[in-house]
């Protein structure tokens, strides 16, 4: 009987380990799917903050290209692919910025 006893205890033991088990089991995947839709909404959060920046960096891009497209020297200079030191010059020359002679390197 006493042998009944300590195997019924066991058992008993045995179930309540298993249970604990399944419910930290249940707990860690529920912090897991919590910390994945949490980085779901960040890397969305992210990629809307992207777009935005991007879509006000290319207005301000075409607003410039605006500007500079009504400077004939420039139209001409983008016209015929010049490279980029020479629409620089081109440009500081417009804004009342110094022009390096042609060839010459900028430090």
């Amino acid at each position: 009987m006493n042998r009944r006893r300590v195997g019924v205890s066991l058992g008993g033991l045995l179930i309540a380990a298993g249970l604990a088990a399944f419910a930290g089991g249940a707990l860690l995947h529920r912090w897991r799917a919590a910390a994945e839709d949490a980085a779901a909404r960040q890397a969305v959060e992210i990629g809307r903050v992207v777009d935005e920046k991007l879509t006000g960096f290319k207005g301000e891009l075409k607003r410039e290209l605006e500007q500079v497209a009504d400077i004939p020297q420039l139209r001409s200079a983008l016209a015929n692919r010049a490279d980029a030191e020479t629409i620089v010059d081109l440009s500081s020359t417009r804004t009342g910025g110094s022009r390096t002679e042609p060839g010459a390197r900028r430090s």
